[in-house]
This record gives C-alpha cells, structure tokens and sequence, in this order.
C-alpha cells in the first residue's frame, strides 16, 4: 500500500484506485452472499479537478457500506464532508491514507 505524505498531490488517479478497490470489494461481498450497494464516483471525463465535499462523501459512505455494523477491529470512522470553512479540518494526506488503511483492513474480512 501506498502511504502517501504532505508533499503528495490528491492526483485523478488516486481516485481511479480507489473506484477499482470499491468495485473488486463489492464483487467480493456479493459473491461471499453479503451484498451491499455501493456509490460509484463520478471520474468522467471534463469533472473538476478540486473535489467537492459530495464527491468526497461518496467515498466515505462506500467505506461505511462495505464496513457494516460493527466496523471491522482496526478501522478508523469515516467523516462527513461539509466543505468551505464549515469542516473542522481541511482534507489532507492523512484522509487519503485512511481511505487505502480501511480498504485493507476491508479485504481481510
């Protein structure tokens, strides 16, 4: 896994990964009988460059789905983006390395 640090740029490709992870994910759910719908993110082409904080919670809530009720042992909660000025910390690194952490952690149980 990729760990990414202060000096990384939240690149489309970033993005690219994590779709296939939540695709490769969902597949795996249905096949093991425990199905679960996921959001898919919009990487079309001609989208904007900067995410919105609804771009951003689709990830968060594709993370809640395929972790389920309780959260596996180890992963981190997700947030709700608000955007502007109303979160209480500005998207970062350690965001995205939460992200790739959770998928781990996801493909192990």
């Amino acid at each position: 896994m990729r760990v990414f640090g202060p000096d990384d740029f939240l690149e489309l490709s970033v993005f690219e990964s994590l779709e296939a992870e939540f695709v490769q994910l969902e597949a795996a759910r249905r096949a093991a009988g425990r199905p679960v719908t996921l959001l898919r993110l919009d990487l079309s082409a001609g989208i904007a460059t900067v995410p919105t904080p609804q771009f951003i919670n689709v990830i968060e809530q594709n993370l809640l789905r395929l972790a389920g009720n309780p959260r596996p042992a180890g992963m981190q909660g997700t947030r709700n983006w608000l955007g502007e000025d109303r979160d209480w910390r500005w998207l970062n690194y350690r965001d995205v390395n939460r992200w790739f952490e959770s998928l781990e952690i996801l493909r192990r149980n």
